[in-house]
């Protein structure tokens, strides 16, 4: 079975290239079993730090392939993983990684609006998105199924890890009710960072360690290994033809022009003052 794993940090852009790859026929594509990522390791709040043992990246592997036809490609996404190369590497050693990123100005500001929205370790986002297995349809298309799915906490733990999940919950939970939480992946010091020099520090400090791990995954994998811009992937047809070239995809033209029809414009309205607030935070690192 081939196996893609597109990797990037939150509002980067990898929901958008998963959701390319989920219209395209025999690929079965998995969003966001984070649950799953942290088997073994709900010790930790930052997702820097994790074990890796045998035990562990064989219940990880067996958990995401379980419901994968022999037959398709998996493809998966979890923004967590730019965090993470080495326990990528070791659960799908043969994989081929996509890693995306984004025009940081852009990345940054995502991220900090859906921070100050609340939507960092939200409980009710959680419970909406992962209370069931979700498979979506693309109802522009005569309510074409695609393979877009996202399994229920249920499915991604064993009744073993409640316990260590729901300790997890919890003390996030906590840390919330007192501190500010960064919405997406977290380095090491996350409160910390925030709280000597806030927010939008934060952020470039987890960019800068996310193209630390690029890096790491560049060696481990090789030639298996390709990183895009979405920039560059939303504006340019033949760099959109390379990413599914790489992949070793099954796509044909008429999924070409699907992948078209998913990309809107809509995007442009911009907060002028936090962009300038943004650009001089990364000038000055």
């Amino acid at each position: 079975m081939k196996k893609v794993l597109i990797v990037g940090y939150s509002r980067s852009g990898t929901t958008l290239v998963s959701k390319v790859f989920s219209l395209i026929d025999k690929v079965y594509v998995e969003v966001e079993p984070h649950a799953t990522w942290r088997l073994g390791n709900f010790r930790y709040l930052n997702d820097e730090d994790y074990s890796i043992s045998d035990k562990i990246v064989t219940r990880i592997r067996e958990k995401l392939l379980k419901d994968v036809p022999s037959d398709y490609v998996f493809v998966e996404k979890s923004p967590i993983n730019s965090l993470r190369p080495h326990l990528v590497h070791a659960v799908f050693p043969d994989a081929k990684i996509i890693f995306i990123e984004r025009d940081p100005v852009k990345c940054i500001k995502s991220n900090y609006k859906f921070a100050k929205k609340g939507y960092s370790f939200s409980l009710s986002v959680i419970l909406k998105k992962y209370s069931s297995t979700k498979v979506k349809f693309d109802k522009t298309n005569n309510n074409k199924k695609d393979n877009f799915h996202s399994k229920s906490i249920k499915e991604q733990i064993d009744f073993k890890d409640v316990f260590g999940l729901s300790l997890y919950a919890l003390q996030m939970s906590l840390i919330k009710m007192f501190k500010t939480v960064p919405f997406g992946p977290k380095i090491k010091g996350f409160t910390s960072i925030i709280k000597q020099k806030g927010l939008i520090a934060y952020y470039i400090e987890a960019l800068k360690s996310v193209e630390t791990y690029r890096c790491d995954y560049e060696r481990l994998y090789q030639d298996n290994f390709k990183h895009f811009y979405l920039e560059d992937f939303l504006a340019n047809k033949e760099i959109q033809r390379q990413m599914l070239e790489f992949s070793g995809v099954p796509y044909n033209n008429e999924n070409l022009i699907e992948i078209e029809g998913l990309f809107s414009k809509s995007e442009n309205s911009r907060e002028e003052l936090l962009d300038r607030q943004i650009q001089k935070h990364l000038d000055d690192h």
